[in-house]
């Protein structure tokens, strides 16, 4: 569990809710905006060129602190 790891690692607070958008590296792809649903259903992002692409994470309520976690995987 997520909230077990970050004890772990010495990391206190709440997990903190999101939302996450990715662009592609020069801003005419996006794949995705403020997706929020990520706990209850995680999301899978498979890039359909090769390049760089960037990952935004913000707070869901600006006023909001606390921790969160993502993966990459690279094929």
């Amino acid at each position: 569990e997520l909230s077990d790891l970050m004890t772990q690692q010495g990391i206190s607070g709440e997990p903190v809710d999101i939302n996450v958008s990715i662009y592609s590296a020069d801003g005419t792809q996006t794949v995705c905006t403020g997706i929020d649903s990520g706990f209850d259903t995680p999301q899978t992002f498979i890039a359909n060129s090769t390049g760089d692409f960037n990952i935004e994470v913000l707070p869901y309520d600006s006023e909001n602190t606390g921790y969160f976690a993502y993966s990459i995987i690279e094929n």
